[in-house]
Formats: C-alpha cells, structure tokens, sequence
C-alpha cells in the first residue's frame, strides 16, 4: 500500500517518512524502503522487533525532519 501511495504521489522512497503503529504496517513500510519510519506507540505495544524511532505523542518528533 505504501509503495503504491509513494507511485501515485511521484515520491521516491528515499522522500518518504511513514508512521505506523501496527505490526502489520510497520513490515510493509519496511518492504517499501521508505527512508524513515518512526512507529506510533499509541498504544504501548511491543515492538521490540524493531529498531525504529517511537514516539507516544507526535509533538515529541523533531519537526527539522520535514525540512529536508
């Protein structure tokens, strides 16, 4: 689904930034070679599986990441 949003907009996955909170998303975020993933622990999950960003409430995201 990622890889087809990225297609429909003209992003290039080295453009791409996805938050994600489900296990499920989070592996196809992966498969889309997005460049960043930050996981959406809304719910206090576990996602030790993987070694991405998590944040809790999205004001505790650097904003200069929107920049580039």
């Amino acid at each position: 689904m990622f890889e087809k949003a990225m297609k429909n907009l003209k992003l290039k996955c080295n453009e791409v930034l996805i938050f994600e909170d489900s296990t499920a998303g989070i592996q196809a975020a992966e498969n889309s070679n997005a460049q960043k993933i930050i996981i959406a622990d809304l719910n206090k999950g576990d996602y030790s599986k993987w070694n991405y960003q998590k944040t809790v409430n999205f004001s505790e995201v650097d904003k200069s990441i929107f920049d580039k």
